[in-house]
């Protein structure tokens, strides 16, 4: 989980995750992270204010908050950090980033169930 926050959302992987969500509250700071497209995404999934950005690094900072902090904490952080806008396309990521982290914790056997999960994003899938 920390690798893959690292590389999508750039969330340090050398400190404590606490300190490490903190460290990228206003945006990754040291290392940009990669940049998945938007290409397929279901719409509703995509940034209201701002339909060209990136997605990847939203959805991988809430599915490290999910892992680490829970459904309980992780909700509201996702609500609230989008209440000025009213995004409704990254609450509704932000949801489905969450719903994966609680899932990986706990029912998933393996990486590529994540996977499988994020690819069920995709306008395409099933």
């Amino acid at each position: 989980m920390r690798d893959f926050s690292l590389v999508f959302g750039g969330i340090p992987a050398d400190s404590h995750w606490t300190l490490a969500a903190i460290s990228v509250a206003k945006g990754p700071k040291e290392f940009m992270p990669l940049g998945e497209q938007n290409n397929g995404l279901q719409e509703k999934y995509l940034d209201s204010d701002n339909p060209s950005s990136n997605q990847s690094h939203h959805y991988s900072g809430l599915l490290f908050l999910g892992y680490f902090f829970g459904s309980n904490l992780s909700r509201p952080i996702n609500t609230l950090r989008e209440i000025d806008t009213s995004n409704q396309g990254d609450i509704l990521l932000g949801e489905a980033a969450i719903s994966d982290a609680i899932d990986f914790r706990s029912d998933f056997e393996s990486y590529e169930d994540l996977i499988d999960k994020i690819r069920a994003l995709a306008v395409d899938s099933d």
